[in-house]
């Protein structure tokens, strides 16, 4: 009976830091997500020369994102083609070659849930409660950015007018309810996540 008692107790405290854990992990396979699809878009964008537009939750006109299947999906990327071209309007144009991405899990949303404050290295003038701090063209919140064909991030409205050299820059944020981490895409085309940590109010480097 002792012996049942000690591995019940164990149990009830192990299971919900298991769980704690596993949660967390989720979330940070998520923002590992996003930080893929970014490289994934700069480095298709240099190989093939065709502009890469990264959507984040909707497209620039407001529009849910969906994939192949009429699925709604939290990140596409869009090969908008060569640069100049008819087709290569900041639209995603039906025949248009695109990829979709999902979180890890379905508790994880865009937005902040604990942090107050941005990532240090975040860029972006966007408010990061909208779930992302990209702005357009005029300076407005914006959930997408573009990648030239050298690689660059651009900030574009949904007219197509585009940002200048540098204005690409911005973070993803993502919460499970419970903690907050970001992708980070520099003004070059870097990308990294961070984690913010609850305990010392900061985010991790």
């Amino acid at each position: 009976m002792v012996v049942l008692v000690i591995i019940a107790v164990g149990c009830a405290i192990a299971v919900p830091a298991l769980a704690r854990w596993s949660a967390t992990q989720r979330l940070s396979d998520s923002a590992r997500v996003v930080d893929g699809a970014l490289a994934r878009a700069r480095s298709e964008a240099r190989r093939t020369g065709n502009v890469r537009l990264v959507f984040f939750g909707t497209d620039a006109q407001g529009n849910t994102l969906h994939d192949a299947l009429g699925n709604a999906v939290p990140i596409l990327v869009l090969d908008d083609g060569q640069p100049g071209t008819a087709n290569q309007n900041c639209l995603i144009d039906a025949g248009e070659t695109f990829e979709t991405y999902t979180f890890a899990a379905p508790e994880v949303v865009y937005g902040v849930y604990a942090a107050g404050t941005k990532v240090p290295s975040d860029a972006g003038a966007g408010a990061m409660t909208s779930g992302a701090s990209f702005v357009d063209d005029g300076g407005g919140n914006a959930r997408w950015v573009m990648f030239r064909p050298d690689g660059m991030p651009l900030a574009f409205d949904s007219s197509c007018n585009l940002g200048a050299v540098g204005s690409g820059g911005g973070a993803v944020y993502l919460n499970n309810g419970n903690r907050d981490v970001a992708a980070v895409l520099t003004p070059l085309g870097a990308t990294r996540v961070h984690a913010f940590n609850r305990a010392s109010n900061a985010w991790t480097q």
